[in-house]
């Protein structure tokens, strides 16, 4: 992530640099929100090939892929916090992260789920796995719809349309671009905070309660 520096061009420097550090924040928020860092990490990378995106994947049709999956992300909510969700499948399963459904470090049972159409039932958390931050909530509906995944990795350069509900916003939508693959952020032995290795890189931006919602491509496709 550091940038090579050349006395000719400090400002363009300064300007990498600076959007570098606003990328890394967003990653950090879309991994970590709700969990607090004794010190900075030091986001790292892994060389890998960078592809170069089609103009159509590159672009996409913002307005289009929010009215895809709008119906297939929710919001989370217990008394401790907010985050958000994505519609696994038709008969009730919404998976989210790990530190979404917890509060003082431990697991709640039930959380409050928010879908599109307005409606708001109760929701039972059935699985954790802290060490990729993910949870399954269970809720009583048989006719959702479920997001599509791409099973391929992103990108670099591709459209990347972020679908949350940051600061308790529901329905809120941000775009950028991924940024970057296969990006790690070191965790702490002695503070108990886990390594986050292989991860997706955007500029999109991301507030707290934007955690467990869609990152998407121009196809309506979670990343």
């Amino acid at each position: 992530m550091a940038a090579a520096r050349d006395h000719h061009s400090d400002s363009g420097g300064s300007r990498r640099r600076r959007s570098a550090l606003l990328a890394v924040a967003a990653l950090l928020a879309a991994a970590l929100t709700g969990c607090t860092l004794g010190q900075e990490p030091q986001a790292r990378s892994t060389p890998a090939p960078v592809l170069a995106p089609s103009a159509q994947a590159a672009t996409g049709n913002i307005p289009q892929v929010v009215r895809t999956v709008e119906p297939s992300v929710v919001t989370v909510a217990h008394d401790q916090g907010t985050g958000s969700g994505v519609i696994w499948s038709k008969d009730g399963v919404v998976v989210t992260n790990n530190h979404v459904v917890r509060a003082e470090d431990q697991v709640v049972e039930r959380v409050e789920v928010a879908f599109f159409d307005g409606r708001r039932v109760s929701g039972t958390v059935r699985a954790t796995d802290p060490s990729t931050d993910l949870a399954v909530v269970q809720v009583d509906r048989k006719d959702l719809k479920p997001a599509t995944f791409q099973r391929a990795l992103p990108q670099v350069g591709e459209l990347a349309v972020a679908v949350g509900s940051p600061l308790g916003f529901e329905n809120t939508v941000t775009a950028g671009i991924i940024s970057g693959l296969h990006r790690e952020i070191p965790g702490s032995a002695q503070q108990g905070i886990r390594s986050l290795v292989d991860l997706v890189q955007t500029d999109a931006p991301i507030s707290p309660g934007n955690s467990g919602g869609a990152l998407l491509n121009g196809r309506g496709q979670v990343v």
